[in-house]
């Protein structure tokens, strides 16, 4: 399992690409969180990093990772 980290690049598992952006901590319970946002948009989403690599039920049936890593931005 790979923790996010700034400058990933993920699939979410319905299709559509996100980049990590930050990784914060929640005020009330200072549980870390995943702050992503879709490629090419500029709509922010905050998850609670507990919740990132959860295998969840396709609807297909199959179960999938969340999210998918594709790669970093910063690394070559």
């Amino acid at each position: 399992m790979r923790l996010p980290v700034p400058g990933d690049i993920y699939q979410h598992w319905k299709g559509l690409n996100y980049q990590v952006v930050l990784i914060g901590k929640s005020e009330k319970t200072t549980e870390a969180e995943v702050i992503y946002m879709p490629v090419g948009q500029d709509n922010v989403w905050i998850r609670p990093m507990k919740e990132w690599n959860d295998i969840i039920d396709s609807i297909e049936g199959e179960q999938v990772y969340r999210f998918k890593f594709i790669r970093n931005i910063n690394m070559s």
